[in-house]
């Protein structure tokens, strides 16, 4: 709520701004840890969720401009977003990945089917349709933080696809 008032928005609906900052810092806490570890196999399936959650985030900051209600934070995350997607398509496009057995069981790829799914819908609706949130008792008020909310978890769904395209645990554990 504050940081929400401080950047110029409403700041009326914690409990979104509280998902959508636990869904951003999801992806520090496992990119920190794949570096960490210091090998790109387990780091690449969050590398690519970070690209499509960086992309989204420009359309939501484009849709903020657009719609005349950007405050400065705005400028400031779409100028990060466009640094983080150039980052991760450079580090995508210097790393390949060579063919390897599937080795996952497969009542773990039907969990993350379903997480996909829902990760697909809670992503795409408050990304390109916001005021959805108002069917489900929130005053959605603060747009920007309705899309970045999305943007973060249309990550996560492009993450499942590509754990369920791996069906390897090197490369799924991480993410």
């Amino acid at each position: 709520v504050e940081l929400a008032r401080a950047t110029g928005y409403v700041g009326d609906d914690p409990y979104s701004g509280r998902l959508a900052g636990a869904a951003t810092l999801g992806y520090a806490v496992a990119l920190a840890l794949g570096l960490r570890e210091g090998t790109w196999t387990p780091l690449r399936i969050t590398v690519v969720a970070v690209l499509v959650f960086n992309v989204a985030s420009i359309y939501g900051c484009l849709a903020e401009i657009g719609a005349g209600r950007a405050q400065p934070v705005v400028y400031l995350i779409l100028a990060t977003s466009v640094a983080i997607s150039l980052i991760a398509l450079l580090l995508l496009a210097r790393h390949s990945r060579g063919a390897v057995a599937p080795d996952v069981a497969a009542w773990v790829l039907w969990v993350i089917a379903v997480a996909t799914v829902l990760a697909t819908a809670f992503g795409f609706l408050p990304l390109l349709a916001p005021e959805v949130g108002r069917a489900f008792g929130f005053p959605v008020t603060d747009v920007f933080v309705y899309r970045q909310g999305g943007a973060a978890t249309l990550g996560y769904a492009a993450m499942g696809v590509l754990q369920l395209r791996s069906r390897r645990w090197e490369e799924i554990r991480l993410s």
